[in-house]
């Protein structure tokens, strides 16, 4: 820990972390995407008794402990600046939320644009005030919890996929229909990356083949 403190970044005033079953799970985390792209060192805490020392030790050198699976993280001051364009863009992105929000109802706690992610088109994150989500699984997993919480879902707005659905013109029922099929798929895919059980598994290969049928029409 005094090693990782010393090779903290200027302006890092969090210790990240992240937990799992081991280091090569992790490294390929959807969390872990601008974390490796700036260089910003991870701590792996693969063995179990780390989730439950954490919560009692909270920091060290006045350093807090960060989960990079929960909450908030100020990623901004890593990254480059980019040009403020608040236009067609952000509006339609902001629409795109809004759908989401409704499709999805209580499948997820929140939507909202993802500062971690780099090639991912979405993932989960716990949120500031739920548990971190591999100790969920892990109390889960053993029985000490009977269901899971709703996760957020974080959107990747750089990412073709996330892009394309945003300049759908809702107005055309075939695009609600192709938003509605690719929004399940992606909240599935962020559910199998945690582990997390398939509500409907038959629906998820549905929706698959039928755009991969669109392919040879």
């Amino acid at each position: 820990l005094s090693e990782y403190v010393e090779r903290m970044q200027e302006g890092q005033d969090e210790i990240y972390y992240i937990s799992g079953e081991n280091k090569d799970i992790l490294m390929k985390s959807p969390q872990m995407e601008t974390f490796l792209d700036k260089n910003l060192e991870v701590l792996f805490f693969t063995d179990p008794v780390d989730e439950f020392w954490l919560p009692n030790i909270t920091q060290f050198k006045d350093k807090k402990f960060k989960s990079i699976t929960k909450g908030n993280i100020d990623l901004k001051k890593y990254q480059k600046k980019k040009s403020e364009s608040k236009s067609k863009d952000s509006t339609a992105i902001d629409s795109l939320i809004t759908f989401l929000k409704s499709h999805f109802g209580e499948k997820v706690k929140n939507v909202k644009v993802s500062d971690r992610l780099k090639s991912s088109p979405v993932c989960f994150v716990a949120d500031d005030n739920d548990m971190d989500i591999h100790l969920e699984s892990l109390l889960k997993k053993h029985k000490h919890l009977d269901k899971v919480s709703s996760k957020v879902l974080e959107i990747n707005t750089d990412h073709k996929i996330i892009k394309g659905l945003s300049k759908l013109d809702l107005s055309q029922n075939d695009n609600k229909k192709i938003l509605k099929e690719v929004s399940e798929i992606l909240l599935d895919q962020a559910k199998i990356l945690e582990g997390i059980p398939l509500e409907d598994s038959k629906l998820f290969c549905d929706n698959i083949n039928e755009l991969l049928i669109k392919e040879f029409d």
